[in-house]
């Protein structure tokens, strides 16, 4: 073994006894005193990932505060002061004036405070249009202030009222108020503001198929039963009305109860057709030679 490799690996061994010693010497000295702190670097890293997690949900929550603050703000629905229970009838006459009017009694029937929040009950007993009364929920359930429809009834009145096509109705609905030292739950500006409803034509159950009383000629309509064809062109039909007053018509133009459907040239006649109330037929009027 040359003198150099000799040399290299006493140094070698001498390092590895200080080593030894040094290390023996430190976990003598300092052992317990590094596993505590071993422990308590453990304990922090711990707190550390804790809050960590702790930020992470605060950053979520607060987002989602903002974006629930910004959905309020903007919410369709509102709640309003309990000061404002008793505006309700105002409002609901506000509701009547956009094409929505029915004869109707209303009472506040009850209140109940629930604290933060006060509920009224309300009913509404009436007669009326179904395509109003239609109209009239449509504004309540969808306008700002926070009603909701506990209950309703429809059913068709008896006598005369029947046959003009009204239907008897029962609304009872609770509206939702806050205590008027809840100024935070509630929003400025109008808060009976009516909501911009698309109404649908909607189809009248009530309606009967065939009517008890045909409806009045408001629109002074030629009256066929009581017409007389004077001349027949092609496309054309001259019309004499009951009161002596020529009509000049065309297939498509209207007549009360119904509507040219067809002029025949060739066997001179006009057809038109009819529904009386709910019956449907063929009227065939000839010009007379």
């Amino acid at each position: 073994m040359s003198y150099a490799i000799r040399n290299t690996l006493v140094l070698f061994a001498v390092l590895l006894l200080l080593l030894g010693g040094g290390w023996g010497w430190l976990n003598f000295q300092y052992g317990d005193t590094l596993s505590k702190l071993d422990a308590q670097l453990e304990i922090k890293e711990a707190r550390v990932i804790h809050l960590e997690t702790i930020l992470a949900d605060y950053d979520y929550m607060q987002d989602k505060l903002t974006t629930t603050l910004q959905r309020w703000k903007f919410y369709p629905k509102v709640l309003l002061q309990e000061s404002s229970v008793h505006e309700t009838y105002r409002y609901l006459e506000s509701i009547s004036s956009r094409r929505a009017s029915f004869d109707y009694e209303f009472k506040l029937s009850s209140i109940e405070d629930k604290g933060d929040i006060v509920y009224a009950n309300y009913q509404l007993k009436g007669i009326g249009r179904y395509s109003n009364i239609y109209r009239f929920i449509q504004y309540l359930e969808n306008s700002k202030p926070l009603y909701k429809i506990e209950s309703l009834e429809l059913s068709r009145p008896s006598g005369s009222r029947s046959s003009q096509g009204d239907v008897d109705v029962t609304l009872k609905f609770k509206g939702m108020f806050a205590s008027d030292d809840k100024t935070d739950l509630t929003r400025e500006g109008n808060q009976f503001e009516l909501a911009s409803v698309n109404f649908s034509s909607g189809y009248d159950p009530f309606k009967p198929f065939i009517l008890n009383i045909l409806p009045p000629n408001t629109e002074n309509l030629l009256e066929i039963e009581r017409a007389k064809v004077i001349a027949i062109m092609k496309g054309v039909a001259y019309i004499q009305g009951r009161s002596g007053e020529m009509k000049t018509m065309r297939v498509g133009d209207r007549v009360y109860l119904g509507v040219l459907e067809k002029i025949d040239l060739r066997k001179r006649e006009v057809i038109f057709f009819m529904n009386r109330g709910g019956i449907f037929e063929k009227k065939t009027l000839r010009l007379e030679n």
